[in-house]
Formats: structure tokens, C-alpha cells, sequence
């Protein structure tokens, strides 16, 4: 069922079906061939076989980033004035603007949250911490136990 609140702020419902290659076709790429690849779904293709992989739905995870991505560049485009009209309060750095108003979006529309307490959990990279209920906003049971959607945002090598 489409969104008409989305809908009504200028955020497109209709996907495009993508298309995930295996590993062994990802090999077989030129590089110039690999450069076109969707890197989630390149990234996708290469969890494949790890353990708890089995049960990632990777054209719902395709959608849910594409979802996510077109709100991002909305609600950028849509308040680009708070930076212009006060660049000081994002330290004067266009890039610091944009990485706060995605991080606003993926928290306020989407309920993603970070959970710090994940980051030594050793059940942390399970492909089944990301519980597909809570997708489904506030009103799912997930949502509603304050559930979290876990990230990594180690940085690499630390």
C-alpha cells in the first residue's frame, strides 16, 4: 500500500527492480562493468553465504535503501535553506549538513537508532538484528518494545 503522506511530500512510491548478482558473475565483471553495480547490492551479494544469510530478503532490503535514500534527498533539498541561512551552526562544512539531516531522517521516519550496548553483543553481526517488523514504523511490536535496528559505526581497524 503506497504512502499518500509520503506521496503528498514529493517522495516517489514506484521502484525499479533490482537485480543482484552472484559472486561468481560479480567475478566475472570488468571493472569498468563492476563500477556499475548498485554497491548495496554488491554488498548484499557478498554476505550471501555467511552464517544467518539465508534469511536476508534482499530486494525488501534493496527497497527499504532506496526508500530511504529518496527521503534523505527530499528532506535535504527541502530544508538546504537552514544551511544557507545559517552555515555557522553546521560548522560552515556543506557535508556536515547533509550527514546531520540524513542522520535526522533515518531516525525520526525510518526509527533507526544506534545501540552501543550492540557493539560488543556477540549475536552483533547476525544479519538477524535487523528485525524486518520494525520497518513497519511505530506501530509494530518491535517498535513498540523499543526494539533497535543495530549498526556498526566502529570505525575500521578500531
Amino acid at each position: 500500500m503506497a504512502n499518500p503522506k509520503r506521496e503528498s511530500q514529493g517522495v516517489p512510491q514506484s521502484r525499479t527492480p533490482q537485480v543482484v548478482p552472484s559472486l561468481s558473475q560479480i567475478r566475472a565483471l570488468s571493472v569498468d562493468d563492476l563500477a556499475k553495480v548498485d554497491i548495496a547490492a554488491l554488498n548484499l551479494a557478498c554476505s550471501g553465504n555467511l552464517p544467518g544469510a539465508e534469511a536476508i530478503d534482499v530486494s525488501e532490503i534493496l527497497d527499504w535503501l532506496d526508500e530511504a535514500a529518496r527521503r534523505v534527498d527530499f528532506e535535504t533539498s527541502r530544508h538546504l535553506y537552514r544551511y544557507l541561512q545559517s552555515p555557522a551552526t553546521y560548522k560552515n562544512l556543506p557535508g556536515y549538513f547533509c550527514c546531520y539531516l540524513m542522520l535526522q531522517v533515518l531516525q525520526e521516519d525510518f526509527g533507526v537508532r544506534y545501540n552501543p550496548a550492540r557493539v560488543r553483543d556477540p549475536t552483533f553481526q547476525d544479519p538477524k538484528c535487523l528485525d524486518p517488523d520494525f520497518r513497519d514504523g511505530c506501530n509494530s511490536p518491535s517498535a513498540r518494545s523499543g526494539a533497535l535496528i543495530c549498526l556498526d559505526l566502529r570505525r575500521e581497524g578500531s
